[in-house]
């Protein structure tokens, strides 16, 4: 199969997964719409590269610090946001909180 196909897959679970976690929609029901928004992604961009910006550093430091308050235990606050132990301490005590 072409990389083209490989690639389209990928996005196409990529984006299912985001509609089911966002959504709570079971796969049968977000198998539509990642379909959908696929579809319109090839057809506005197709064969175009697509910059997209990272999320904002404060936003994200303020979720963690957000999750922290909250009660939330480090190692999970860790996997929620893909980052490691170290990152975690570095910014509570970087804000005092430790």
């Amino acid at each position: 199969m072409p990389k083209d196909f490989d690639t389209l897959v990928a996005l196409h679970t990529q984006i299912t997964r985001i509609v089911r976690e966002a959504t709570g929609l079971h796969e049968q029901l977000a198998l539509p719409v990642a379909e959908a928004i696929c579809a319109e992604l090839q057809h506005a961009f197709g064969g175009a590269e697509i910059y997209i910006p990272a999320p904002s550093r404060t936003e994200r430091n303020q979720a963690i610090l957000d999750d922290w308050h909250g009660g939330r235990p480090i190692p999970a606050i860790c996997r929620k946001h893909g980052i490691a132990r170290a990152t975690v301490y570095r910014l509570l005590g970087a804000r005092g909180k430790l």
